[in-house]
Parts: C-alpha cells; structure tokens; sequence
C-alpha cells in the first residue's frame, strides 16, 4: 500500500474552516475519510492522508469488469457519508481513494 501525503489549497479561511471540520466530524463518527495530518491557516491548506492512488487511476490499469466491480465499495464511501449527514456534492473517481487494488476499501 502506497502511503503518503495530499496537500488541499482553499480560496479562502472559511472553506478551509468548513471542510476541516467535515472531515474532523466524519472521521470521528467512522466516516470513510483520509486523516487530517496538518492544517495551516496563513497558506490555506489542509494536508491529508493519502493511501493507495484514486479511482481515476486505478481504472485506467484494469479491464472493465474489475472497474464495475469496484463501483459497488466507492458508492458505498459516498452512501455513508451522506448517511452522516454530508453530502459530498461531486461524487467523481478522482474524489474516491483505494487503500489498495485488492482491498475493495474506498475513502471519499
């Protein structure tokens, strides 16, 4: 599994604000959401966990039958997000992370 780090820039302090605590919130609630490893506020950035590559890349390495199989736990990361009551609004592969290509473990 390929560890690493993904730095997200913001436009401004209340977007910043906003999806850190989205994603404080959803990860304390068990929410399939990457770790929050740093936050700077003068720079607008939130650096978070990133594991394995998103779905965007991982499906233009397989045959088609692996890339609908693996639809199925990427949708389910969105479902139970919204069951937490957030509501993703760009539900797209390069927003899905893959622990690993066998895992079948999905982030959002």
């Amino acid at each position: 599994m390929k560890l690493g780090a993904f730095t997200k820039s913001f436009e401004d302090e209340y977007n910043l604000s906003r999806e850190l605590a989205l994603l404080n919130d959803l990860a304390q609630r068990g929410g399939p959401v990457p770790k929050v490893l740093a936050t700077d506020h003068r720079a607008l950035t939130i650096e978070m966990e990133h594991r394995g590559q998103s779905l965007a890349e991982w499906m233009h390495e397989r045959p088609d039958h692996e890339v609908v199989q693996m639809l199925a736990p990427a949708l389910a990361a969105f479902d139970r997000v919204a069951r937490l009551g957030v509501f993703h609004l760009d539900v797209a592969a390069r927003n899905v992370l893959l622990e690993s290509s066998g895992s079948r473990q999905a982030q959002v």
